[in-house]
C-alpha cells in the first residue's frame, strides 16, 4: 500500500444538513463525493463506498476505504495483546461497508442508528472533519461545539494552528514559512540600503 500523503483532494471540510429517509439513507453531497472518489482512486480501492462506523462518542463516522484501511492499519501495528482484541471487537462490530448508489444516497445500517440515537427520517448534520465525516444529531452538535468554545486550551489550540500558516513576504508577494530564519540586523539593514538605491536609480 502507498503511504498517504497530505494531497489536497483528500480533505473534506464542511457541514451540510441532510435527512435520513424511512431506510437511513441519505444524499452525500455531490462535491463531497468527488473528494471520496480522487482518494479511493489515488490508493487503488473500490469507489463509491464508504465504511459507516459508530464512534465511542455520539456521532457517525463515515471513512473512505483508504482512511479506514490507515486507521486498522496503525492500530495493529502499534498495539496488542487484550487492548488490540477489544479495539477490533469494537470496530468490527460497529462498523458496515455501504454502497453509494447512483443517486448519491448512502445508507446508515439500523444497528449504527440505533448506538448513535438516530432513526429513520430524522434531520442530521454532515460534517466533514478534514480526513473523514461525521453524521451527528443537531443538538448533540450543538452541545459539543459549544463545550470545545469554552475549553481552557482552545486560545492555546487555536495559536497552534494559526502558527503554522506561512507569514507573507509582503515585499516579494510571496508567502514563507513561520520556521524561516530572521535576517540578521546587518543583512537588514544592508537590504533596506539596496532597496534605497534601487529607487533612486528609477
Amino acid at each position: 500500500m502507498e503511504s498517504f500523503g497530505t494531497d489536497i483532494t483528500q480533505i473534506i471540510v464542511g457541514r451540510w444538513s441532510v435527512k435520513l429517509d424511512d431506510r437511513g439513507r441519505f444524499q452525500v453531497p455531490s462535491e463531497v463525493r468527488v473528494r471520496l472518489k480522487s482518494v479511493d482512486e489515488q490508493f487503488g480501492f473500490e469507489q463509491n463506498k464508504l465504511y459507516v462506523s459508530k464512534s465511542l462518542d455520539k456521532p457517525v463516522q463515515l471513512f473512505t476505504q483508504t482512511h479506514f484501511y490507515r486507521m486498522v492499519q496503525r492500530v495493529v501495528d502499534e498495539i496488542g495483546g487484550e487492548a488490540l482484541d477489544s479495539f477490533l471487537t469494537q470496530i468490527g462490530s460497529s462498523s458496515s461497508l455501504v454502497s453509494i448508489d447512483k443517486g448519491g444516497r448512502a445508507t446508515v445500517p439500523e444497528y449504527v442508528m440505533a448506538d448513535a440515537r438516530m432513526k429513520p427520517n430524522d434531520e442530521v448534520v454532515l460534517v466533514g472533519k478534514v480526513y473523514f465525516l461525521e453524521l451527528w444529531k443537531p443538538d448533540y452538535l450543538e452541545d459539543r461545539l459549544e463545550e470545545l468554545r469554552n475549553r481552557d486550551d482552545a486560545n492555546e489550540v487555536i495559536g497552534k494552528v494559526l502558527s503554522t500558516l506561512p507569514k507573507a513576504d509582503w515585499r516579494s508577494g510571496r508567502a514563507t514559512p513561520r520556521s524561516s530564519r530572521r535576517a540578521a540586523p546587518d543583512e537588514e539593514c544592508q537590504q533596506g540600503q539596496e532597496d534605497n538605491t534601487g529607487e533612486r536609480d528609477e
